[in-house]
């Protein structure tokens, strides 16, 4: 059930193009809780942060760790429904449409994801046929029709990711083979790779110049990762055991933060264990990866590059921490430390580089990474909220839009088309 302010869409579209993704990671969603997309606009002298309501989603039992998803050129969004996906284009700003999915199918913890370029959206979709089904949605095109992903008889899908190039869609299947699906002409052809694979982890940006057309690779034989050419199908190993819980490629994608929630053997016998900067030049020429250990930690659950690539950011429950990768001497440097009782969920680079959004706990803040200061912009939670927390921080120009997930009391619904509570959007502390 569904509760949609129109009146405000504007705020969710023309955004600055280029600005960093969030990356966070919950773990603990309530059932029966509301998820609610919501945009902060900054604090003024005189007056307050202003806290818009954009959507709001009930949810009887967590199927979504996102509320809503902006595209990479930040010129639409996709709303997360328990039953479908609702884009919202740049053009008109007030006509969501809808694309029923089906969370049943959806081969967990592989989400839907947008392309590189912000064109294309793809996602597990319903369908009358048995087994999952993967759909793509042209958002430059709003009016027409997802687009199912048609691969050969008897082939099931079971991840993708896009290619660096956006102009297809890697698929792997239940046999562990890989499958190139063109976006738009919809081909699709058998990528010819020497080694069954799991999973994939792709760049989220667009190609940069220079880099290779490589995604990282998890092989279910041998249990480590490996970087795959979507091109050629060329494997290359990375020497890196594959139990991990987050990877990240840099923006140039030259480097990745991968993310070892418990201690396990690395190249040379290294202790690889917390948050590990790769170098992937060396292993481009046919060298071995060079591994950084950054921090030492289990609970570490975001963790990202900045714009430039010149700082490296990642948060646990308890902190949020930055490291400035371009001085070998530097040291990590604790941004921010949650509060009583409350936990760190989510942090993320404006355009710039220069400020970092954070959720903690209801709270929205921003630090100043010049300045050194940290600034409480609002509570995102509501009057009568038995619980509630933020997560999912993402820079909208100089607003800030955050998922938020409350069990309210008592519940505030309306039917499909209904009003939203009067409540709702206005400005509050």
């Amino acid at each position: 059930m569904r509760v949609v302010a129109c009146a405000v869409a504007l705020l969710l579209v023309g955004l600055a193009a280029g600005e960093a993704r969030p990356c966070t990671r919950i773990g603990s969603i309530p059932a029966d809780c509301e998820m609610r997309v919501v945009v902060c606009a900054p604090p003024a002298a005189d007056s307050p942060a202003r806290v818009t309501l954009l959507s709001l989603v009930l949810m009887k039992q967590p199927w979504a760790r996102s509320a809503a998803s902006l595209a990479p050129d930040r010129l639409a969004s996709i709303v997360h429904e328990e039953d479908e996906h609702v884009l919202l284009p740049a053009e008109p700003v007030t006509a969501w449409r809808g694309f029923a999915r089906d969370p049943g199918r959806q081969p967990m913890p592989n989400h839907p994801a947008w392309s590189p370029d912000g064109r294309w959206f793809a996602y597990w979709a319903a369908g009358d046929e048995p087994g999952p089904r993967v759909a793509l949605i042209d958002a430059r095109r709003p009016d027409a029709a997802a687009a199912p992903v048609r691969l050969p008889a008897g082939v099931v899908p079971t991840w993708f990711v896009w290619t660096p190039r956006a102009d297809a869609l890697v698929v792997v299947s239940t046999d562990r083979r890989v499958w190139r699906v063109t976006a738009g002409s919809g081909e699709v052809r058998p990528l010819d790779v020497a080694r069954p694979i799991v999973n994939l982890v792709a760049p989220h940006d667009p190609l940069a110049d220079g880099a290779g057309t490589d995604v990282v690779a998890f092989l279910g034989d041998d249990r480590e990762l490996w970087l795959l050419d979507v091109e050629d199908g060329r494997l290359r190993p990375l020497g890196l055991p594959d139990s991990v819980t987050g990877v990240e490629f840099s923006h140039d994608q030259r480097r990745l933060l991968v993310n070892y929630r418990r201690p396990l053997p690395g190249p040379d016998g290294a202790r690889l264990f917390g948050l590990v900067l790769i170098d992937l030049d060396p292993v481009r020429r046919g060298s071995p990866a060079t591994v950084e250990m950054l921090h030492e930690d289990a609970d570490v659950h975001t963790e990202w590059f900045s714009p430039d690539d010149r700082l490296a950011l990642w948060a646990t429950p308890e902190q949020v921490i930055v490291r400035d990768l371009s001085r070998p001497d530097a040291a990590s440097r604790v941004l921010l430390r949650a509060g009583a009782g409350e936990e760190v969920t989510g942090a993320a680079f404006d355009r710039a580089g220069a400020r970092v959004a954070i959720t903690a706990g209801a709270r929205l803040l921003v630090h100043d990474l010049a300045a050194g200061s940290t600034v409480e912009w609002a509570r995102l939670d509501e009057p009568g909220d038995v619980e509630a927390f933020a997560a999912e921080p993402a820079w909208d120009g100089e607003q800030v839009r955050a998922s938020v997930f409350a069990r309210p009391h008592p519940p505030r619904w309306s039917p499909p088309g209904g009003a939203p509570d009067p409540s709702m959007g206005r400005p509050r502390r």
